[in-house]
């Protein structure tokens, strides 16, 4: 009974083949890096730059749009939800008695801490996002940050 062959291992701390090379995980790393300061156009630029050349890198540059588009979206669902609250208070006739008055500002308090509370989950999920996925990349993982639509594909 012959034993079957062993299969080729690479040797250690080299990429498996199909793996990415370790320019093309620093390139990723770049394009969540980038993303800090420029908002959109850092990674539409590596993207653009570098989709040719690396099928990672334009994977991250993707998810990275995605994720930006997305609390784009979010923040001016944030804003609209604003907006409507003051106009609605701006229309409301104020309340005559001192308890309605009291009612009337306690009402508008909290809706703009309850703003104030979603934005800063907003910036801490972004943060962590961003983290984690500066990690993933230098790992030469293909990762996907949760809870993002996909506007580019």
């Amino acid at each position: 009974m012959t034993q079957p062959p062993e299969p080729a291992s690479t040797p250690p701390g080299e990429p498996s083949p199909g793996a990415p090379s370790k320019e093309e995980r620093f390139t990723a790393q770049l394009v969540w890096g980038i993303d800090v300061f420029f908002q959109l156009l850092g990674p539409y630029l590596m993207w653009r730059l570098q989709a040719w050349d690396s099928a990672f890198v334009a994977h991250h540059a993707k998810a990275c749009i995605n994720h930006g588009l997305t609390v784009m979206a979010l923040v001016a669902v944030d804003c609209l939800v604003v907006g409507a609250l003051c106009g609605v208070y701006l229309v409301a006739p104020e309340p005559e008695t001192e308890v309605g008055i009291t009612l009337y500002k306690l009402t508008f308090d909290v809706t703009c801490v309850v703003v104030g509370v979603v934005l800063a989950a907003l910036l801490l999920a972004t943060f962590v996002i961003h983290v984690v996925a500066l990690f993933k990349a230098g790992r030469g993982a293909w990762y996907v940050p949760p809870l993002c639509w996909r506007f580019v594909k």
